[in-house]
């Protein structure tokens, strides 16, 4: 769930960034914004403005969370050790907290 927070937390930063009312919902609204109808954290970065701020001051814990993926949800129990989980989630309370 960690991944999916900083993901929705981008796309929020993208909007404020863009000065947009609020995120795309409809088929209709998504056209030709494409790339905001994504998973991707490194282009949900890109579009977010912050860039730059997060690779300068929070490589770490940027380092950290890029390693999810929504498939992430469909591993084998056991595959994360407590410390992966640990890691991950103190990693995003802190990103979460600067976008």
């Amino acid at each position: 769930m960690c991944g999916y927070a900083v993901e929705v937390a981008l796309k929020a930063r993208a909007c404020r960034t863009l000065k947009w009312a609020g995120f795309p919902e409809s088929k209709k609204e998504f056209e030709g914004l494409q790339s905001f109808r994504i998973h991707n954290l490194e282009l949900l970065l890109h579009l977010s403005g912050v860039e730059g701020r997060i690779r300068g001051k929070f490589i770490a814990e940027w380092s950290i969370v890029l390693k999810w993926n929504p498939e992430s949800r469909y591993q084998k129990l056991g595959t994360a050790t407590k410390q992966d989980a640990v890691d991950i989630i103190s990693a995003a309370k802190r990103l979460l907290g600067v976008l």
